[in-house]
């Protein structure tokens, strides 16, 4: 069995993982303060990952 085979196929669940960040990022926020919360989302993720 190819090994470089078994990397392209994806669980249904990881498409649709990928699918939704993708529209994400292409739905750009209609305002700045959308923005700023989804970057301050993403550095309280960030931190939540961090171990202190």
């Amino acid at each position: 069995m190819d090994p470089r085979r078994c990397q392209v196929k994806k669980t249904a669940g990881e498409r649709k993982h990928e699918s939704s960040q993708i529209s994400l990022f292409s739905n750009k926020p209609k305002t700045l303060k959308e923005l700023l919360g989804y970057l301050v989302l993403l550095a309280s993720l960030k931190q939540l990952q961090m171990p202190s």
